[in-house]
C-alpha cells in the first residue's frame, strides 16, 4: 500500500510515519521489557497489572468501583471493527442483533473463501 501511495501521490492513512525517532526513555523501557520475555500478545483478559491500573484509573477519575478480575477486559487489535466493538455491542445492545451480525459476517467470509 505504501508503494502504491508513493507512486500515485496519494496520502497513505494505513501506515503512520513518525516525525521523530521516539523518546529514549520509551525505547529503553521497550528493550527492558523484551529482555524480560514480554514479546508476545498478552493473555486474555489482559495482564493483571494493566487490569489493576485500569480499574484504579476508573475509580480515581470516575468514582467507579470496578473489579479488575471480572470487570476489565483488555483486547489487542488495531482494527476498529475488532473484538472490543463486538464486546461492547454484546454488553449494551440487543444480543440477537449482535449474533445476527456475527452470522452475517460468517456468511460473508464463507462466500469470499469460495
Amino acid at each position: 500500500m505504501t508503494e502504491l501511495a508513493q507512486r500515485t501521490g496519494a496520502i497513505n492513512i494505513g501506515q503512520g510515519f513518525p516525525d521523530e525517532d521516539g523518546s529514549a526513555v520509551i525505547i529503553d523501557a521497550a528493550v527492558v521489557a523484551l529482555h524480560a520475555g514480554h514479546n508476545q500478545y498478552a493473555p486474555l483478559p489482559g495482564v493483571p497489572a494493566l487490569r489493576d491500573a485500569i480499574a484504579a484509573h476508573q475509580r480515581r477519575h470516575y468514582g467507579l468501583a470496578v473489579d479488575p478480575d471480572s470487570g476489565v477486559q483488555v483486547t489487542f487489535t488495531a482494527t476498529p471493527d475488532g473484538p472490543a466493538r463486538s464486546i461492547v455491542r454484546f454488553a449494551f445492545c440487543k444480543r440477537d442483533y449482535v449474533l445476527d451480525e456475527a452470522v452475517e459476517r460468517l456468511r460473508d467470509w464463507t462466500a469470499r473463501r469460495r
